[in-house]
């Protein structure tokens, strides 16, 4: 008998997505201007050689082509926007590039004044469905947002505005989700990083300011596994309080320290750094305090360029992927005054976050101020959390600033130790360098003990 020769299938293979493909999903509330940011983004990529694509989900599938479809939405149901949502992912993920890379921007919860929060996706489904490389949940400051989304919605709850209270709940529900997409993700390799022990590679999810220089973002997407993350510690009322009376010596050390570090961000593809002063809200809540008991009605101007350290200062030449908007909006302030417990509470949760996100801290003079004899609070939790982590910490303490050497004694360091343990971990991974050069030429290095 002939055998029979099966005729072989004409039909094209499906491309399978690539190891070094780059998918990422951006998180953010209303305000934060996820898509500008976002292509802003892929334009810097292109100029690195990683051409992306950047899909908006809610305008591209959501929302329809009416004028007042968003705000219909918003007003809907929850059943009915479920199911405005499940209809819209279902055609979105049909259409996400199967090769290539590509920036997906979306709310992991959708807010407006008349229901608060509410969130309608499944995160398990969306990380299957997208298998993300990295997530990114984008925040900026929350007056810039409010005013963002106050001034777009024009005074109608319908179109979504909402109050200051109500974004800084989101905000909180967006980095949660982000959590979940990247908890939920396929484990793509296995790595040994730096000293912690040999794990599963997870999808990261980066709480990261669009006030942060724009290669922040390319590095933390394009590099991959080898990436290092670095955490700025530094005391920031310290050097508010010196300024109060006169003294601009302390802002001035902090922004020449953040300044030269970024320069240092920006020659090493490798690298991340962190700067908790690219968010900065306590001096609003400082300011909505100040005007306590308000009258029935009032409203006022936050006065950012009097009142946020000055974001100039710390970029020097380099661009932050988006500038600030440039016209706050006039505030209730009853209703901001309900907000100001949150705005406290949030500082703390994001520097314990962004310290949580690093491979390693840097500590810049932990004491500054001429008359302090401790270390700033904020930096010895920073110290404290590090070393719950396991991670490195470089210490630089200008003698100047602390002559009777209260931070090394802090610490537990003893000053006639130092000459011998410059370049050593001690067993909590604290490592004193020193002069200012040590500790910039451990961030050249990417935090990695030499």
């Amino acid at each position: 008998m002939t055998p029979v020769v099966k005729r072989r299938s004409l039909k094209k293979k499906k491309p399978t997505r690539q190891e070094n493909d780059k998918r990422v999903i951006i998180l953010g509330v209303p305000g934060v201007r996820k898509t500008s940011a976002a292509n802003k983004i892929a334009a810097e990529l292109k100029l690195t050689g990683v051409p992306c694509t950047v899909i908006n989900f809610e305008d591209a599938f959501l929302y329809g082509t009416l004028a007042n479809d968003k705000a219909s939405f918003l007003s809907s149901p929850l059943e009915v926007q479920h199911k405005r949502w499940t209809d819209a992912w279902a055609k979105c993920k049909n259409r996400l590039p199967k090769t290539g890379n590509f920036i997906l921007t979306m709310h992991g919860c959708f807010i407006s004044s008349l229901f608060g929060a509410r969130s309608l996706l499944d995160p398990g489904q969306v990380a299957r469905d997208v298998n993300p490389t990295l997530v990114i949940t984008l925040i900026s400051d929350i007056y810039d947002c409010w005013s963002e989304t106050h001034g777009g919605a024009k005074g109608l709850s319908i179109r979504g505005d909402p109050s200051l209270t109500q974004l800084l709940v989101a905000r909180r529900l967006e980095l949660i989700i982000g959590d979940q997409i990247a908890l939920a993700s396929p484990v793509s390799a296995k790595l040994t990083n730096g000293h912690r022990s040999y794990k599963p590679l997870r999808i990261k999810n980066l709480l990261l300011s669009v006030y942060h220089p724009i290669k922040t973002f390319v590095h933390a997407i394009a590099c991959g596994p080898q990436l290092k993350i670095g955490y700025l510690s530094f005391p920031i009322s310290q050097p508010r309080e010196m300024e109060a009376i006169g003294d601009k010596s302390g802002m001035e050390e902090v922004s020449a320290f953040v300044r030269k570090a970024f320069e240092i961000q920006e020659r090493h593809s490798d690298l991340v750094l962190l700067c908790p002063l690219a968010i900065d809200e306590l001096p609003f809540k400082s300011w909505l305090d100040s005007v306590a008991n308000p009258a029935n009605g009032a409203t006022a101007v936050f006065d950012r360029a009097k009142f946020r350290w000055p974001l100039k200062s710390l970029h020097g030449e380099l661009k932050p992927l988006m500038d600030p908007i440039a016209q706050l909006e006039s505030m209730n302030l009853q209703e901001a005054h309900e907000a100001t417990s949150l705005i406290k509470n949030d500082v703390t949760l994001r520097d314990y976050r962004l310290v949580d996100q690093a491979d390693f801290t840097a500590v810049f003079n932990p004491i500054l101020a001429g008359n302090r004899k401790d270390i700033a609070k904020s930096v010895a939790e920073e110290i404290k959390r590090s070393q719950i982590l396991q991670i490195p910490v470089f210490l630089f303490q200008d003698i100047k600033r602390d002559p009777e050497r209260n931070t090394l004694r802090e610490l537990g360091i003893h000053p006639e130790m130092i000459p011998t343990m410059a370049r050593e971990p001690s067993r909590d991974l604290l490592i004193s360098c020193n002069d200012i050069n040590d500790l910039y030429q451990h961030l050249e290095n990417g935090g990695r003990i030499q």
